[in-house]
């Protein structure tokens, strides 16, 4: 997201926390998960930022959200 954007589109995405907190909630997601996010994956992640949001989308809290998410507990190991 910041590679590609100036300081103007920096500023407007950090007044949307909900929007840099999804990013940063699905890209989190995908290292734990060791695969892409699926579109079946996307109420997860949705529940992930609603319940961070609770908690001022602190990292921590999104980190939280996603140890105890379903998609998280569900996983296969290899």
């Amino acid at each position: 997201i910041v590679e590609k954007q100036g300081s103007s589109e920096l500023y407007g995405l950090l007044k949307r926390p909900d929007i840099l907190a999804a990013t940063l909630a699905e890209k989190l997601l995908t290292f734990a998960l060791g695969r892409g996010v699926a579109h079946d994956d996307g109420p997860a992640v949705r529940e992930i930022v609603r319940r961070a949001q609770a908690e001022d989308f602190r990292f921590s809290a999104i980190i939280r959200q996603i140890v105890q998410s379903i998609p998280f507990r569900m996983r296969q190991s290899s």
